[in-house]
């Protein structure tokens, strides 16, 4: 997302300084690298914040582990929560005039029903013991309390993205690859909010212009059984979709044996489909971006060039 979002800004005509670690090349901006400043940090060292924030006006926050593997969960505490503490003390001191917090849908909650929720929605995900839902819901705790300290920050909650880049076994590159190359035979019975990766990058911009200070915004542009996504992809792609499915009970087994490997290797080896991530899997995710529509005046715009851009990056990247 972040790169997605550079792109746009550069393209608007902003003034783009990027934040990175010492030994990442950026290379995810290919050309454009050479285009935004770069400055070397590191939200979890707080001691490299406030020379990185020098002269900024605007700060998007989208630096996050995002991973529905509970293996994760130091390193996700480490970046969503401490990190977004850090950021946002660095903010307060070096007067920024503005901050837009990338959050996450599941932060509001792990619904399981038809009907879309909105940002009003009680936060379960304290219920399902799942790091990613608890550290982003905790890093908005302290983006709030920002707020009450006089930061202007507002809050996006973008749901599922679909974007070149990112993990081939943790990310949704990895089941554009899976279905392309024919290993994904089945489909698990929930469903997800998917978003284009361009319409969060538009949905940011909008924020930073538009949006209230303090406030949550849902981004989700298209609701979709698994049934449906796979579908998509393998349209897109060119193959033939899979067409069984999987009993929930079925994907909690594969869950529990996942979970077991997952703990003889280590976080980034860890199956895809672990205890936590068969729980998401099994259940209708929707989310509605009816607040983020009347407010900011997003828009949802096709799925399909979004599917076709991360096909073509699977192919750069080797995985099909």
């Amino acid at each position: 997302m972040g790169s997605s979002l550079v792109r746009r800004l550069v393209t608007d005509g902003e003034q783009v300084a990027i934040l990175r670690l010492a030994h990442d090349d950026a290379r995810a901006l290919g050309q454009l690298s050479r285009e935004v400043e770069h400055r070397v940090g590191d939200v979890r060292a707080p001691d490299t914040l406030t020379g990185a924030l020098r002269g900024v006006d605007c700060v998007y926050h989208l630096a996050g582990v995002a991973t529905a593997v509970n293996a994760h969960s130091r390193h996700m505490c480490a970046v969503n929560v401490d990190g977004t503490g850090h950021l946002m003390r660095a903010a307060l001191q070096s007067q920024v005039r503005r901050v837009v917090h990338t959050s996450s849908a599941i932060a509001i909650g792990i619904p399981d029903a038809a009907t879309p929720v909105d940002e009003s929605f009680a936060f379960n995900g304290g219920d399902f013991d799942h790091a990613y839902a608890t550290t982003k819901r905790h890093g908005e705790e302290i983006v709030r309390g920002a707020v009450a300290e006089g930061l202007d920050v507002v809050i996006l909650n973008p749901s599922a993205v679909m974007a070149p880049g990112g993990s081939l076994r943790h990310g949704w590159a990895g089941l554009v690859a899976a279905v392309h190359r024919g290993l994904l035979r089945a489909y698990p019975d929930g469903g997800v909010s998917m978003t284009p990766e361009t319409d969060v990058a538009d949905a940011h911009v909008r924020a930073m212009q538009l949006g209230r200070t303090g406030e949550r915004y849902i981004v989700a542009s298209h609701h979709l059984s698994y049934a449906d996504l796979t579908r998509a992809i393998a349209e897109v792609v060119g193959v033939t979709p899979p067409r069984v499915r999987l009993p929930d009970a079925a994907v909690a087994v594969a869950g529990l044996l996942g979970s077991a490997v997952a703990r003889v290797r280590s976080p980034e080896k860890s199956p895809f489909l672990t205890r936590e991530n068969a729980v998401l899997m099994t259940r209708t995710m929707f989310y509605d971006q009816a607040k983020a529509v009347r407010e900011l005046g997003v828009r949802a715009t096709p799925l399909e060039p979004a599917i076709a851009a991360v096909d073509a990056w699977c192919r750069r990247a080797g995985a099909v």
